[in-house]
């Protein structure tokens, strides 16, 4: 990989992460006291165990997300479901981030972000791009 794809991959992962961090700070000030407790356990992805758990309120918390913090990302974009993946070295580990890329250029944001994450190198290995999980 060379230093340009590099730089491009890793902003693109930073800019995630912060807008992961960003996204779940207003969900849980949101949900408030429905905001999952999971006790400690770093695996556990509060807002997935939300949706899961609340199906017919999913559109409207979305719509209100929406409205508060302008965007939303679904839990299985989130840098913790990211980093969760990362840990267990699951094959569809890099296209975790890339789905999250493309479903907040096209979906969350309304396509004012599109085509944001298209630079970062993670779907190809033909640039040096990475195809499989790290080994940590």
């Amino acid at each position: 990989m060379d230093a340009d794809d590099f730089r491009d991959y890793m902003l693109s992962l930073l800019f995630l992460g912060y807008l992961s961090d960003n996204y779940e700070t207003a969900a849980k000030k949101e949900l408030g006291r429905d905001y999952p407790d999971v006790c400690g356990d770093a695996r556990k992805v509060p807002l997935a165990l939300w949706y899961a758990n609340n199906v017919a309120d999913i559109p409207k918390f979305e719509k209100q997300m929406r409205r508060k913090v302008h965007y939303f990302i679904q839990p299985a974009h989130l840098w913790n479901s990211i980093a969760n993946r990362a840990c267990t070295q699951n094959a569809e580990l890099l296209n975790t981030p890339q789905g999250g890329f493309k479903y907040i250029e096209t979906q969350s944001f309304e396509n004012t972000l599109e085509d944001l994450f298209s630079r970062a190198p993670l779907e190809t290995t033909s640039r040096g791009g990475l195809d499989c999980a790290p080994r940590w």
